[in-house]
């Protein structure tokens, strides 16, 4: 079934009327409930109900509120009339009145805190800490006051309130320690409690008085107060806390002590403090001069300041009267300086510049007129001048000036000092001024004196120096060594400057031109007589002196200006005489009353009349690690003057070594010749040859040894004897030597032990005239070792082989080898007839002749079958025969190459090439060169000797 909306409307009218007539009871129920805020009850709230009946009630002191006797239904409760301050989430709820039952509605809210109360207790406008604030009325709350005397209630509810402050000093009294506030809601209260001190502090000025120049002190005439005093106050804390002192004279402050601060002075609580102060009553601007007191009375004044009185808790006066004698002031302003001098003092020249002040202390007057002097402590004036006019006064003493102002040639003597005093003075109202005279400028040192020098002239060449001879200067010449001991009695510092230039010139025009040095900065000249030069002295305060260069009995030309000279800026050439009887760059062994001989060659100045200067050293191992002077004698070990010819001492083994240096008139030094001689007749001795125990043929084997030398040792070698000592293969080595010294050098070894790896090679075979292996072999029977000391000399140790009695060697013949293993040729060739090397043990000095290769290439060269000849050995030697039979390893190769595969029995052509350059082991002149080819069984063939090469030296 649907019903209408008009229908539903029907049936509510009918409900309706008929409830109206209905006679049963309506049912009754109880609404009740409380209002807070932040847990306490509000009294005197109106709660209010609307609904099926509207009513209203008030809380009780509890806050309480009831409704009885309520139709039952739904209700709406309000409450209004709360406090100001207080604040509820809702102040209406909805709420249902059961039927015969109660329903509880309350509300809870909170107190609105954004009132406060702040103040201050004071004393003197100073706040009190540790004061206690009582807070009484809405709320109570306490506190306490901060170090500034302030305190502050915060988050406080309006409402009537109370102030209270106690604890206070009992030194300080408040009219009222209490005060009502009225604060209502957001407001800040400032409560202000002004305590009023009972001061017990006070100040005295016990006295003035003044120092006397005993150091003792004495009483001031309060009617006549003249310059410095001292103020002598005492203080009576009492109770008071006292801030700081001040000392005033005529209104400004002269004095100040604080009390209780960093700095500061604590004083006792129990005695009374008595302070010292020190005024000057003449004090005045160093600037201006103006005084800071003018004379007559004044009021001396101290004021104490405590916490408790303030700034002037307690204050003493006197009046004294300033009776200040006029004066002066003055600054000093030198030309030049102030610089510290060679004395330690400070020392002023040039324009003395004084400005002097008056200081007026008598009111209404002024000066007129000054008279200043400079005049020496405790001796006498040296320069014055007056001026008249109106201050400052400007005073100039100056060297320039002609008159008695004069400061020329003045010179403070070293240990005194100079014052500036201003000697006399007038008033522009008349009359002088008294109290003169008046030390302006005190401790002063002058000196406008320029230092001397006891010469400028060049030296003689001799022992002592290198130039000057005949009026030549060299390129090295400091003129600073022209310049005689400079005095300087004043400031000192003294410098100095040369000035050269054509000899024409005057000094003036000398001045203009730029310093020199050295006399390498002046052009080179073709006369002795192109130049002049002046020198100028100057001290710390730029005082100059100019003196020209003077002539002298070693340098006598001069003008009428004064010396006069010339410049060689080329060096001489100097080198040793070639010739039969004269000593070469290196010799060994020369004969007795053999000498050096030179020559010098300078195309300018000339060469000196004394031409070399030269050192002779002797190096030997008895002597040392240091070489000893043998020229010259005596004094120190530097190059001395000396001829063209140096002797060779007849006495004494080792080296000797010649420096020298030609040198020209102007001091030009040649490039040196260093030339050596050893001289050492006595050989070496090999003290020791040690071998290994066994061998292997074709393998290497170790030999050491140990040699001695009485001067210098040169190299250690080893070399293995084939067959008997008279046998053509003789002894040979197959490796390189040990060097052990540089023979010439200056570095001595005497004793060394060496060390040397070579090759076991068990037989050696000597080709015959055709250069075809002779098919004898000579078998390895020792192993000679040998020590070679500068000199050339060889001292020998000989051991034997080990299993060298079982060694076995195969001739390289075809006919034992066959054609792949027979050598038919063996041979040695060279690609040029002449080169050059050092000469033995160096001493072959120079460039090598034009004609002389630097090195030359040895070729070995061994010939076979043709097609079927296989390279023979694996390593070729080269080596030297010296003119006592020795050898000399020259090198190896180990890298054979078929350089020619023709026809017939000599057919291919295996070569072993090595590029020679002599070293000092191989003497100048012809030579006898031998190529040794080993194979792998250690045995040898040894070519026919190459006597087609020569050795040369630098020098042909």
């Amino acid at each position: 079934m649907r019903l209408t909306f008009a229908t539903l409307i029907a049936l509510a009218v009918a409900l309706l009327l008929a409830g109206c007539d209905s006679t049963e009871p309506t049912p009754r129920g109880t609404l009740q409930g409380v209002v807070l805020a932040e847990g306490s009850p509000l009294a005197g709230v109106i709660v209010e109900v609307s609904g099926p009946r509207t009513d209203q009630v008030t809380t009780d002191e509890a806050g309480r509120y009831a409704f009885q006797e309520l139709p039952s239904g739904a209700y709406v409760v309000s409450i209004r009339n709360v406090p100001s301050d207080a604040a509820f989430p809702a102040t209406s709820r909805a709420a249902a009145v059961p039927e015969g039952g109660a329903i509880t509605v309350d509300f809870q809210g909170n107190f609105i805190r954004t009132a406060a109360i702040v103040g201050t207790v004071t004393s003197r406008e100073q706040g009190l800490p540790g004061i206690s604030v009582r807070l009484e009325g809405t709320e109570s709350r306490t506190t306490q006051t901060d170090s500034e005397g302030e305190f502050r209630f915060s988050a406080m509810r309006a409402g009537s309130y109370t102030v209270e402050i106690s604890g206070f000093p009992a030194s300080v009294n408040f009219p009222t320690p209490r005060t009502e506030v009225e604060l209502a809601t957001g407001q800040t209260h400032v409560a202000t409690f002004e305590g009023i001190p009972e001061l017990t502090a006070s100040v005295v000025i016990r006295s003035v008085q003044r120092r006397t120049s005993a150091g003792t002190l004495e009483g001031v005439d309060p009617d006549d107060v003249r310059g410095r005093i001292e103020v002598n106050v005492a203080i009576d804390r009492g109770l008071d806390r006292p801030d700081s002192l001040l000392v005033l004279l005529g209104g400004q402050v002269v004095g100040r002590q604080s009390f209780q601060e960093s700095g500061g002075v604590e004083l006792s609580a129990a005695t009374t403090q008595e302070l010292s102060f020190p005024v000057n009553t003449a004090a005045f601007d160093e600037e201006t001069g103006v005084p800071r007191f003018l004379n007559g009375q004044r009021t001396l004044t101290v004021r104490l300041a405590t916490r408790e009185g303030g700034s002037s808790a307690s204050s003493a006066s006197t009046p004294l009267t300033l009776r200040n004698q006029d004066t002066f002031m003055g600054r000093v302003e030198p030309g030049v300086g102030p610089v510290l001098g060679d004395d330690g003092e400070t020392w002023v020249g040039g324009d003395l510049v004084v400005d002097v002040l008056p200081v007026i202390y008598s009111p209404g007057r002024d000066v007129s007129t000054v008279q200043l002097e400079l005049r020496r402590s405790g001796g006498a004036q040296v320069a014055r001048q007056s001026l008249a006019g109106s201050p400052p006064f400007r005073f100039v003493l100056s060297p320039g000036a002609t008159d008695v102002s004069s400061l020329s040639g003045y010179q403070t003597p070293r240990g005194a000092i100079d014052q500036l005093r201003v000697i006399a003075a007038a008033y522009s109202q008349g009359g002088p001024v008294g109290g003169l005279p008046v030390v302006v400028g005190d401790s002063l040192r002058v000196d406008q004196v320029a230092p001397e020098a006891t010469s400028f002239e060049f030296p003689a060449q001799g022992s002592q120096a290198t130039c000057c001879s005949q009026n030549w200067v060299g390129a090295t010449f400091p003129f600073a060594l022209a310049i005689g001991e400079s005095e300087d009695s004043g400031v000192g510092g003294v410098t100095f400057r040369v000035h050269a230039g054509d000899a024409t010139l005057t000094n003036s025009q000398l001045l203009a031109r730029t310093p020199v040095e050295v006399g390498a900065e002046l052009a080179e000249t073709g006369s002795n007589a192109a130049y002049r030069a002046v020198v100028v002295l100057s001290d710390a305060l730029s005082n100059e002196r100019v003196v020209a260069l003077q002539p002298t009995s070693a340098n006598p030309l001069s003008n009428e200006r004064g010396g006069i000279f010339g410049v060689d800026r080329t060096p001489p050439l100097a080198t040793l005489v070639d010739a039969a009887d004269a000593l070469g760059m290196r010799e060994i062994n020369p004969a007795s009353g053999s000498a050096w001989v030179l020559t010098a060659v300078d195309e300018r100045s000339g060469i000196a009349g004394t031409p070399f200067r030269t050192v002779v050293e002797r190096y030997a191992p008895q002597l040392g690690t240091e070489p000893v002077c043998i020229f010259p004698v005596s004094g120190p070990c530097s190059p001395s003057p000396d001829g063209f010819i140096r002797d060779l001492p007849d006495s004494g083994d080792g080296y000797f070594r010649l420096t020298t240096r030609a040198l020209d008139r102007g001091g030009n030094h040649s490039e040196p010749v260093v030339a050596w001689v050893l001289r050492d007749p006595t050989p070496p001795e090999l003290l020791s040859l040690q071998v290994p125990s066994s061998v292997s043929a074709g393998e290497e084997m170790t030999v050491t040894g140990q040699a001695r030398d009485n001067i210098d040792l040169f190299y250690g070698q080893a070399a293995i004897r084939f067959g008997d000592p008279g046998s053509p293969a003789g002894i040979l080595p197959f490796a390189a030597p040990e060097f052990l010294g540089e023979p010439f050098s200056g570095a001595l070894v005497p004793e060394a032990s060496f060390q040397l790896r070579m090759p076991v090679v068990v037989g050696l075979e000597v080709v015959n005239s055709s250069g075809a292996p002779s098919g004898a072999v000579d078998l390895a029977t020792q192993i000679t070792g040998s020590a070679v000391d500068a000199a050339g000399a060889r001292g020998t140790r000989v051991a034997a082989i080990p299993g060298s009695p079982e060694f076995e060697a195969r001739s390289f013949r075809v006919q034992d080898r066959g054609a792949s293993g027979g050598v038919a040729r063996w041979e040695l060739e060279a690609s040029g007839p002449v080169v050059c090397g050092p000469g033995l043990a160096g001493t072959g000095e120079g460039p090598c002749p034009e004609s002389a290769a630097e090195s030359i290439t040895l070729s070995a060269r061994a010939s076979g079958a043709a097609g079927e000849f296989e390279r023979p050995f694996t390593t070729v030697h080269m080596l030297a025969l010296m003119p006592d039979g020795a050898a000399v390893w020259l090198g190896s190769s180990s890298t054979g190459e078929m350089v020619q595969d023709g026809t017939g029995v000599q057919g291919r052509v295996w070569r072993w090439s090595f590029e020679w350059t002599p070293d000092p082991r191989i003497p100048a002149g012809a030579q006898r060169l031998i190529a040794v080819g080993v194979d792998a069984h250690g045995a040898a063939l040894r070519s026919s000797d190459l006597t087609s090469v020569e050795v040369v030296t630098g020098g042909g």
